[in-house]
């Protein structure tokens, strides 16, 4: 049931019932446990323009030093918490996801436990790492967890065992998997026990029964700069996972938060997509036959809401849009279609209100009506695009060197070109990062080499000539596939100029006359 290009939905079981009441998605939510009110929430999900749900944990949780209400990664057992509902509930949500051709993944986190887990405490002490003073060792603040030790044969037997439970006797389509990078790496710093196993995803995935599911592999490579820092992709790449993309997210915020006028935001972003599309090959993945295996995320429960991340409503919707059109998966985490301003962290501790007061546990809270209003509309309507023009989903991409009226590169306008020789089709999608209040110009002209032409810059009219001969010959047409517009009308060899507004976005089909 694999798919690519799917948007996916993800959900914080912790305040879905409020999102839910508060925009009403559905009549009368009250009493209905968090299972059961996915499940009458499909519909919606399915209209907004996604095609898979993310459940985030649904596990019983741990109770040594738990934080807060608890964190649903400090997992104690993978049995279903009845605070979420009964087996037979998630049974139904599941089944009835495919009965509307929708996806759902479970979570599992495979880095570690908490520390009162049965699994620990029936077993050898050497199933976790230990400190220089023999104690259980955690990764960074999660106090409330201890690392398995993944050398050790009964962690892969553990973990295999939980995968196929969940997905035979629930029936889960796949897993987003926690930090899934962690337990390939052999060295960790501060302990005396205890290492990584770089085959243990492989390990796992020979049972064909996983194989064949949907995985989405958490990954934030800082370790090591080999394949330009994607080496901890690659390893997960070509086990056949969907890898995170958090590198383009974080060029777009830099960008979009400090607006720095030095700043040559495509070649930034040519960078990105060259090591992706590089990993993806040497990972035997050909992307040009549409499968591109990473995931764009504008926001998820780590982050503080899109709105802030990107420093405005304006701001957000402009970085949406872009990541959006790019190759690959792309989620939207639950409430940011609204404009999610203030949310608790994931173990229920609150953040403080504008004013400085502390908000109730798991209180959220939105921007303003008419915000909500023309933050919801740009989602669909960019969600609508997506998935109305198919070469969003086969096409390949080409990022643009874009210039000014001097021929110098554009420092506010960032493009990109999504492609296809078999449908003859070429789209452009062209955002202005900057606040100013004059109107930007760039010149579509050149193409950055691609990973099979490395050393090849694509001219536009090569490339309209290869793509669409009679476009090329006698001239085209350029379509705002928003309005429906023609916004003009280009003569062979003439020049393709797009202006844009502060933070605005378009995308262009190009049209044979």
């Amino acid at each position: 049931m694999r798919q690519n290009n799917t948007v996916w939905y993800q959900i914080n079981p912790s305040y879905f019932q409020q999102i839910v009441e508060q925009k009403q998605l559905m009549a009368n939510p009250q009493g209905l446990k968090f299972f059961r009110l996915v499940k009458e929430c499909l519909p919606y999900i399915k209209e907004l323009g996604c095609k898979g749900v993310w459940l985030m944990p649904i596990y019983i949780k741990g109770s040594l030093n738990r934080k807060g209400s608890g964190s649903p990664y400090s997992v104690k057992e993978y049995q279903i918490d009845p605070h979420y509902g009964s087996e037979d509930d998630l049974k139904k949500l599941i089944n009835e996801a495919h009965r509307l051709d929708l996806q759902i993944i479970g979570e599992y986190v495979p880095n570690h436990l908490a520390p009162d887990a049965p699994f620990l405490a029936n077993n050898a002490e050497d199933l976790v790492y230990r400190n220089q003073q023999n104690k259980p060792f955690h990764n960074q603040d999660w106090t409330d967890t201890v690392k398995l030790n993944h050398s050790h044969h009964a962690i892969v037997g553990f973990t295999s065992a939980n995968l196929l439970w969940l997905s035979k006797f629930y029936g889960f389509d796949g897993f987003r998997l926690d930090m899934a990078h962690y337990p390939l790496h052999t060295t960790t710093i501060g302990v005396a026990s205890g290492k990584g196993d770089p085959e243990f995803w492989s390990k796992i995935l020979s049972n064909k029964a996983l194989k064949e599911k949907t995985w989405i592999a958490e990954v934030y490579d800082d370790l090591t700069q080999e394949f330009n820092g994607y080496k901890d992709h690659f390893e997960l790449v070509k086990e056949g996972m969907i890898a995170y993309d958090k590198k383009t997210h974080d060029v777009l915020a830099r960008k979009l938060r400090l607006n720095p006028p030095h700043q040559v935001t495509q070649e930034k972003l040519f960078v990105e997509l060259y090591n992706q599309a590089q990993v993806s090959h040497l990972a035997g993945i050909d992307v040009k036959k549409g499968f591109f295996p990473f995931l764009r995320i504008p926001s998820n429960h780590d982050d503080c809401p899109g709105i802030k991340i990107f420093n405005g409503i304006k701001e957000y919707i402009t970085a949406f849009q872009v990541l959006a059109f790019l190759p690959g998966h792309l989620m939207l985490y639950s409430g940011e279609e609204f404009g999610l301003k203030i949310k608790p962290s994931i173990t229920g501790i609150n953040q403080c209100d504008e004013l400085g007061n502390m908000l109730e546990s798991n209180q959220i809270r939105f921007v303003s009506y008419e915000e909500q209003n023309e933050i919801n509309s740009e989602i669909k309507e960019t969600l609508r695009i997506r998935s109305s023009e198919a070469v969003f989903n086969i096409g390949a991409t080409l990022v643009v060197n874009v210039h000014t009226k001097d021929l110098s590169p554009s420092c506010d306008i960032v493009a990109y070109a999504r492609y296809s020789a078999e449908l003859q089709e070429i789209i452009i999608v062209a955002a202005n990062l900057s606040n100013s209040p004059d109107k930007a110009w760039g010149q579509i002209k050149n193409f950055y080499p691609t990973f099979d032409y490395p050393t090849y810059e694509f001219n536009w009219l090569e490339l309209l000539e290869w793509i669409n001969p009679q476009a090329a010959k006698k001239g085209y047409k350029i379509q705002n596939l928003a309005s429906g517009e023609t916004l003009a009308k280009i003569k062979p060899n003439e020049e393709f100029w797009v202006g844009l507004g502060a933070y605005e976005v378009q995308v262009l089909k190009i049209l044979p006359l």
